[in-house]
């Protein structure tokens, strides 16, 4: 956790996360979660006798049969490209479109934090729905492990999960 002249809100990979110990509570848990999504894609390679994927990480190779291969593959081509077709709405948040290790942490922090709303978007959102289920399989959560959205959505998708409201079910001091 950095306390002053943080470079970046957060950051995440497969075994460090660093903070920006600045912001209030609330978004320093949002963050924290939106970076263990980091964590837990990047610990999802699957082993190396089932075959490379089209998905990297750097130079290491995502395996076929690595967990994380399935939810990138919903909107991915590979780590860079879109699959065809895919559009905005299709992404929980404008950052999530930006790589498949953005569209993985933002959907894993909307699925903890703001459930209800990442719910109301698979009703008319395939690739949204597939992401969802994707989560409920994988990742199987009580709906309110951590917090509740507060959020109630608009027409528009948002840029960054972690900046939606929601409200705490931690004790936290």
């Amino acid at each position: 956790i950095i306390y002053k002249d943080a470079k970046y809100r957060g950051l995440g990979g497969k075994s460090t996360i660093i903070l920006d110990g600045s912001v209030n509570d609330t978004e320093f848990t949002a963050l924290l979660i939106h970076e263990c999504g980091h964590v837990i894609s990047g610990n999802m390679i699957g082993s190396s006798q089932s075959g490379e994927s089209a998905f990297r990480d750097g130079k290491s190779p995502f395996y076929n049969d690595g967990a994380a291969v399935s939810f990138f593959a919903v909107s991915w081509e590979n780590e860079r490209t879109l699959k065809k077709g895919t559009k905005d709405a299709d992404f929980i948040s404008g950052y999530a479109s930006s790589d498949i290790f953005e569209d993985f942490a933002e959907t894993f922090a909307a699925y903890v934090l703001q459930r209800p709303y990442l719910r109301k978007r698979a009703e008319t959102n395939k690739a949204i729905a597939q992401k969802l289920a994707w989560m409920e399989a994988n990742i199987p959560l009580s709906e309110t492990a951590v917090g509740n959205t507060t959020y109630k959505g608009t027409k528009d998708v948002p840029w960054d999960v972690t900046k939606l409201p929601y409200a705490s079910l931690l004790n936290v001091r």
